[in-house]
């Protein structure tokens, strides 16, 4: 008779299960049964922690790479800088003359002023007319009012009266030069002053620039005003009035004179060919020479002073 040596399989009885269970809580490195619902949720959730580390991870290394871009940069350089510093100008910096075009009216004195103004010997010895007085005059004037009026928190204020300066006089306001040092508003130690007083400033002209006097040479011309103004100081809110005046030095710019076309020999006889052929016997009129159309002065302010004191 043949005997089975194979003993029955073992019933799993539910305390068995709850004791493998415990068993697996214990040892959480031990292998988990492949029907554990608890350990396979525990794995994914692990997977899951590692994958939004390493997505993290990588988030910080592709933020690092694009700021040693060039692109930052310059897409920074498309934004305005802030309004804090007027930049220096460099030595490198070629600067461009400037004109002066106030017209004379265009000026309002605080005290009154007469119109039929006579006219200083020394203007008549150079030979200048009146015309060329006035607009000078203010030029002075507009210079010196344009200068002193500003806002601190406008800094384009602080520079509107550059347009009015020639070369020379645009080297002395952004870098000074060995007599003069460069205009107070370009030093961070004024503006971070001026700033914290919240400064605003406005001039206005008490009378007609007074002439001092003229240099007049083959090449140039200039003259210097002394313009007396109104200066009105706002700090904190609070206004005080005071006089003040400056000494103002202009440049006269000739502007060149509009002539007709001179033609050339060969071309005025091919024309008078031309014309006595088309009518025998006729006189023709020979070709003028050229004749000045226009001539006028501008100006361009090359130096000042504060003489106030």
């Amino acid at each position: 008779m043949h005997i089975n040596s194979t003993a029955p399989a073992k019933e799993e009885t539910p305390q068995s299960q709850n004791t493998t269970t415990m068993e697996a809580k214990r040892n959480p490195g031990a292998p988990a049964s492949p029907d554990d619902p608890e350990q396979d949720q525990a794995r994914v959730e692990r997977h899951t922690s590692n994958s939004l580390q390493t997505i993290r991870l990588l988030l910080v290394l592709c933020l690092a790479a694009l700021s040693s871009f060039s692109l930052i940069p310059s897409l920074q350089t498309l934004l305005p800088p802030p309004p804090s510093v007027i930049p220096p100008q460099g030595n490198h910096t070629i600067y461009i003359d400037g004109t002066c075009t106030t017209q004379p009216q265009s000026i309002q004195y605080v005290q009154h002023t007469s119109n039929n103004q006579k006219l200083p010997s020394m203007w008549s010895a150079a030979k200048k007319n009146s015309q060329q007085f006035a607009l000078a005059q203010a030029c002075a004037a507009a210079f010196a009012i344009s200068y002193e009026t500003f806002n601190i928190n406008n800094f384009d204020s602080l520079t509107s009266s550059t347009s009015m300066l020639s070369a020379t006089g645009k080297q002395h306001f952004f870098q000074g030069t060995t007599q003069e040092p460069k205009a107070p508003y370009l030093t961070p130690s004024w503006q971070e002053t001026a700033q914290k007083e919240q400064l605003q400033q406005d001039a206005q002209a008490l009378n007609t620039a007074q002439l001092q006097q003229v240099q007049d040479s083959s090449n140039t011309f200039s003259a210097t005003f002394i313009v007396k103004y109104q200066l009105t100081t706002k700090i904190a809110g609070k206004s005080s009035t005071k006089q003040a005046q400056m000494s103002v030095t202009v440049q006269a710019i000739p502007v060149p004179p509009t002539t007709t076309p001179t033609p050339t020999k060969a071309a005025t006889n091919s024309k008078t060919k031309s014309a006595e052929a088309a009518v025998p016997g006729a006189k023709t009129t020979p070709t003028p020479t050229p004749t000045l159309l226009a001539i006028s002065t501008g100006w361009e302010v090359t130096d000042w002073h504060d003489i106030s004191s």
